[in-house]
């Protein structure tokens, strides 16, 4: 006599998948409660898989939907757009206080996601009503999606070495010269909303400095240094923007 289907417990989804897929597997596991035991036995493998690939029709995880890598422009605009508007410039601790995570990944996820409708997505962003969501969501972005090449990372790391907190222009020419025109142009982008930021009248609002923010974001942005490195760097591209952007004009 076949075992009757044990009852599964959904909440193990709720913290890996997106709301989609948790709706999904949901079903899926409905549908599989319905079944008698001989049925779940001459049926079941339409359902199961086996140590993650699946053994059913199409072999693998119908539910899986394939993910983008790599940097998403367009996700980094939308969010340096919305925090650029006055209110979320008044936000106080804007890039230190947390948002909610389950949104942050949740939006994350979807945009991330092939065959999402990007511009529902990029309406959702910038529907947030609390801006620490999406600059949650843009450090979590840029975090997971490294701006910056494995060869400049190894290039900026030799100078900052040798070099002192006042003699990091040396750095910036390292990111002028070396960085793809795409990854100039967004470090540009995050850099000018920063500046912005910690520039009147909205410092008096928000409290952050260029030190905060670089303490804040500065392992965001620049993952692969140590922390000390991602701050110092942060914070001087902050307090010296116009080397980055004058430079980036020319280009």
């Amino acid at each position: 006599k076949l075992p009757n289907p044990q009852p599964v417990d959904f909440t193990e989804y709720s913290y890996h998948d997106s709301a989609l897929q948790i709706q999904a597997r949901k079903t899926q596991y409905r549908a599989m409660s319905l079944l008698s035991p001989a049925e779940l036995a001459t049926r079941g493998a339409m359902f199961l898989s086996e140590g993650g690939k699946g053994n059913g029709k199409g072999g693998g995880s119908p539910l899986q939907q394939p993910k983008v890598t790599g940097l998403n422009k367009t996700l980094v605009d939308t969010c340096v757009e919305y925090l650029n508007q006055p209110l979320a410039k008044k936000e106080e601790g804007i890039f230190r206080v947390s948002g909610d995570s389950s949104i942050i990944k949740s939006l994350h996820s979807q945009f991330m996601t092939h065959d999402q409708d990007t511009e529902q997505v990029i309406t959702s962003i910038k529907n947030q009503m609390d801006p620490n969501n999406v600059s949650g969501l843009l450090k979590l972005h840029l975090r997971e999606n490294h701006i910056l090449s494995s060869q400049v990372v190894a290039a900026v790391k030799e100078e900052l070495k040798s070099v002192s907190e006042q003699e990091l222009s040396a750095v910036v020419e390292i990111l002028i010269t070396q960085c793809s025109s795409l990854e100039l142009d967004l470090i540009t982008k995050i850099v000018d909303l920063m500046k912005a930021i910690v520039a009147e009248p909205w410092k008096g609002y928000n409290k952050m400095t260029a030190r905060t923010l670089g303490i804040a974001c500065g392992l965001s942005l620049f993952p692969q240094l140590d922390p000390g490195q991602a701050t110092q760097l942060l914070e001087y591209l902050i307090k010296h923007s116009e080397e980055l952007s004058t430079t980036h004009s020319i280009l």
